[in-house]
């Protein structure tokens, strides 16, 4: 519009240039949980873990937790193969 509020879109030769979206993959953490005991012959295992933040409506299906620790020390509690699924 001009000054006296008139269409002058007549008067531009106009030329339309595309942009660019992208969706990037968001980082998030998924930490087994520690566990300790005292020794009594038994394994002490721990399946339980905790995550960052997930994207709105995203939930964690499962995770698979492998450790265990029998004798006096300690070891990795190892998770993997999340599978994270959306609401819809």
């Amino acid at each position: 519009m001009n000054a006296d509020g008139e269409d002058v879109t007549a008067s531009y030769d106009i030329t339309y240039a595309n942009g660019t979206l992208e969706v990037t993959k968001k980082a998030v953490t998924i930490t087994a949980d520690s566990d300790e005991k005292v020794y009594d012959g038994t394994a002490l295992t721990k399946d339980s873990y905790t995550n960052t933040a997930l994207a709105a409506g995203d939930s964690i299906e499962s995770v698979t937790v492998t450790g265990s620790q029998t004798v006096v020390g300690s070891s990795d509690n190892v998770p993997s193969a999340a599978k994270i699924v959306n609401a819809d």
